[in-house]
């Protein structure tokens, strides 16, 4: 995970020759947190957040820098003159949560949604017995990615005339989400873009361009709403500023979620189904 643990004075002090034979910083690795909210994330996780932010404004090659990014451990004992374990989490590590949302669950907070991006996924239609439609254990593949070929799929630029699209979409929905007092800063703003810029096929044609924004108002938008009342004048306007952006967007699903969300005395977003009218069809 830590591509710098050979530094001198950070704690970890491996046998000598234990990285060369199970080091894994040239692949991508995944730390999942399962069930992530059944304590609030921030109470946990909001350390990690703030470090994985700063690493994007340091210099790499400075120790000095890398240590305002670096996570202490409080794992052991600095007893013994040594130092205390530091963690440089590198962009080969990414976090995914999993969780369900009932009574007995935290909701996400603004904080979180702004740095994650939600993926909901609808009931199955059809329940199937443990392994598979035929009954037989899932395969798992041995291929593991590297992160030299993640790197070649990231960092994808908008052509001029996307770039322009883009940011008046992202005014758009600034402007909505001002209008119920949730607006949204760079940070939000620059990870729209960045995922847009990286979606799979952009440049093709615009079709990309309209997915990719569709998802981003799935999630990391329409979430915000949760709670609010639909009926209320500004919560309305915002809907419906935001039902003309997906009018551009073509997309009549995410459109039809909407209407169905705010027919309620509160807004509940739970996501949309693209697979409903494959299965029934």
């Amino acid at each position: 995970m830590d591509p710098y643990h050979d530094k001198p004075n950070r704690g970890w002090n491996e046998p000598k020759g234990w990285a060369k034979k199970h080091s894994l910083a040239d692949q991508m690795l995944l730390v999942l947190l399962d069930e992530m909210n059944l304590a609030r994330i921030e109470y946990y996780f909001s350390e990690f957040l703030s470090r994985l932010e700063t690493r994007r404004g340091i210099n790499l090659d400075k120790a000095e820098d890398r240590r305002k990014a670096e996570i202490g451990l409080d794992i052991g004992s600095s007893s013994d003159g040594n130092s205390i374990m530091q963690l440089f989490v590198g962009t080969n590590v990414l976090f995914v949560g999993t969780m369900n949302e009932d009574e007995t669950t935290q909701a996400l907070s603004d904080k979180v949604v702004d740095r994650a991006n939600v993926l909901r996924f609808g009931r199955p239609r059809n329940l199937r017995r443990e392994g598979g439609s035929n009954g037989q254990p899932l395969a798992i593949s041995d291929d593991r990615l590297s992160h030299k070929t993640w790197i070649d799929w990231c960092n994808h630029e908008l052509s001029s005339d996307a770039s322009q699209t883009v940011d008046d979409w992202i005014a758009r929905l600034n402007e909505a989400m001002t209008t119920i007092r949730r607006p949204f800063a760079h940070r939000t703003s620059q990870a729209i873009r960045n995922y847009v810029a990286n979606y799979p096929g952009l440049g093709e044609d615009d079709t990309a361009l309209r997915h990719a924004m569709s998802d981003q108002l799935e999630q990391k938008i329409f979430p915000k709403f949760r709670g609010l009342d639909p009926s209320e004048p500004n919560v309305q306007r915002a809907l419906d500023t935001l039902r003309n952006i997906l009018s551009d967007l073509q997309d009549e699903q995410l459109i039809e979620a909407i209407n169905e969300s705010r027919r309620e005395h509160q807004f509940v977003w739970m996501g949309v189904d693209r697979f409903k009218d494959e299965v029934e069809a």
